[in-house]
């Protein structure tokens, strides 16, 4: 059982974290047309979800992923440079099947080749916020089913942010099924 002051210093740490962190859609129309890294564009910045331009099942790719929704981490993680790359090169491959960034990292961006199916991202970006322990506050999975199915954003709740993406049966765009999403620990 929580002493009410412990209960205030976690609700205003709670509201701190929500306060700190900005977000805002980045651009990747071009970008993600082509070969090559697709990220947020301020150092650090993680992803929070992904935007798609209009659905249309027999002409659904991937360069049709037309932004992602970046925020910069909330105080007191906000800097850090230590980035790695997840390799999905066959991870990706499998129908039913998850992709993440190691353990207390957080997405920032997507590395793509050649191709037009979710076959062809190849890597995740990640970002392990500096002094954050490798493991995550609570985690949840964002069924973005229906919402990838039209044009628009699909995006993680309010102050959880992706660490790995979970495709479907198909390897059409709108066959990314689930965001996962962690809190910062």
């Amino acid at each position: 059982m929580w002493s009410s002051i412990e209960f205030k210093v976690f609700a205003v740490l709670m509201f701190a974290v929500g306060v700190w962190s900005d977000c805002r859609e980045v651009d990747w129309s071009d970008s993600f047309n082509t070969i090559g890294l697709s990220q947020c564009d301020r150092l650090g910045d993680i992803i929070q979800g992904f935007c798609r331009s209009d659905y249309n099942p027999g002409y659904d790719h991937i360069g049709l992923l037309e932004s992602a929704i970046c925020c910069s981490k909330p105080s007191p993680w906000k800097d850090s440079t230590d980035f790695r790359n997840a390799n999905w090169w066959s991870l990706f491959n499998r129908a039913n099947a998850y992709v993440e960034c190691p353990t207390g990292n957080f997405l920032t961006g997507l590395f793509r080749t050649q191709g037009w199916t979710i076959l062809y991202i190849e890597e995740g970006r990640c970002n392990l916020a500096k002094g954050q322990s490798p493991r995550y506050g609570p985690c949840y999975d964002e069924d973005i089913t229906s919402c990838f199915k039209q044009s628009g954003c699909c995006t993680c709740k309010n102050d959880t942010y992706v660490t790995g993406l979970y495709r479907g049966a198909c390897d059409a765009l709108s066959c990314i099924n689930k965001l996962r999403c962690c809190a910062f620990m």
